[in-house]
């Protein structure tokens, strides 16, 4: 597939995420257009809920729809959408919105092993290309006192597993294996760099 370099698309990011967008800006020398997808994420996952879901089906579709619903209505220019799944202890973790939630989160994981499932999805002209990067984490042990300091720290409360690899995440993990660091932010940007340059787009534009 190529692109028309007199009228190249624009490139949409189908998420409200500040996140997102700055790692995908900053990471690639790229710039998004963000739209918020027409998709009521919550509601599926409470639909979803009593079928005991499995989280890497749950990301890949989650990605898949938010793309879709924006990709649906714009089909001339590049739609990018993701999700990410912490998991974990036979559990899934969603982002804990309380400091209560977040608290008992990193109860939980503390001293054990999870994974972080992230899904990214890129729609063009009818084509869809998708990827699922699998991290896996340790989490050294903590003490109530730690918990509580990171929390203030940090104020992870929109992050799934209730840390932020960002800001001051390094420091609770004895271990992380992954092939594309990036991904533990939200995005594999390896595999979104290799899908957009497939597509011929211009890197470290200034347009």
């Amino acid at each position: 597939m190529n692109i028309n370099l007199l009228q190249p698309p624009k490139i949409i990011l189908a998420s409200t995420s500040t996140y997102r967008k700055k790692l995908i800006e900053e990471g690639l020398g790229i710039r998004l257009v963000a739209k918020g997808p027409h998709f009521n994420e919550e509601e599926y996952k409470l639909e979803e809920k009593s079928k005991k879901l499995n989280p890497y089906k749950l990301s890949q579709t989650l990605s898949y729809l938010k793309g879709k619903s924006v990709a649906e209505k714009d089909r001339n220019n590049i739609v990018i959408s993701g999700d990410q799944v912490c998991y974990g202890l036979g559990k899934i973790w969603d982002k804990p919105l309380t400091r209560e939630k977040a608290i008992d989160c990193l109860s939980q994981l503390q001293g054990n092993s999870h994974e972080l499932i992230t899904t990214i999805s890129l729609f063009f002209e009818g084509e869809v290309l998708e990827h699922q990067n699998i991290t896996a984490l340790t989490m050294v042990p903590l003490h109530l006192e730690d918990i509580n300091n990171y929390i203030n720290f940090a104020n992870p409360l929109d992050c799934a597993g209730a840390y932020k690899i960002e800001v001051g995440g390094m420091s609770l993990f004895s271990k992380i294996e992954s092939n594309d660091f990036s991904a533990i932010q939200g995005v594999p940007l390896l595999f979104v760099r290799s899908v957009l340059q497939k597509w011929n787009v211009k890197f470290w534009s200034q347009s």
